[in-house]
């Protein structure tokens, strides 16, 4: 039989990245992302934990944040753990092993814009080769 555990996600971000740093010394970053689904007759949104671990975890909490738009792939992972009332508790979440920056289209209409202003003015006589 062959296993294959992948997932791959997109949507905003519901909260900023929380942050810390594990006994052995390695970052670990935790958010959350909702994933909308749309049909005709109805619109869900489901919402998904998302762990990222060292150098993944450090860019994203650097470059991204609560409402921000991300596209993750990565591999689900059931964490369990006992609640302090003595009851047993489960979650799915998708432990991060790549992402792809995500623009709105506000933003990608800005950044198209300053790509054609830096162009025009590196193009001056002096740098035409003929």
């Amino acid at each position: 039989m062959v296993n294959f555990n992948k997932v791959v996600l997109a949507g905003h971000l519901t909260r900023d990245w929380e942050t810390r740093t594990s006994k052995a010394g390695t970052q670990v970053g935790k958010t959350g992302i909702a994933v909308n689904r749309r049909s005709r007759e109805s619109e869900e949104t489901m919402f998904v934990d998302l762990i990222a671990f060292g150098q993944t975890s450090e860019t994203l909490s650097k470059h991204t944040g609560k409402g921000r738009p991300l596209l993750v792939e990565g591999r689900l992972s059931l964490s369990q753990w006992e609640s302090n009332d003595g009851t047993k508790r489960s979650k799915h979440e998708v432990i991060v092993e790549n992402f792809q920056f995500v623009r709105s289209e506000d933003g990608y209409r800005e950044s198209v814009q300053a790509a054609r202003e830096n162009e025009q003015a590196a193009v001056d006589d002096e740098n035409i080769p003929f």
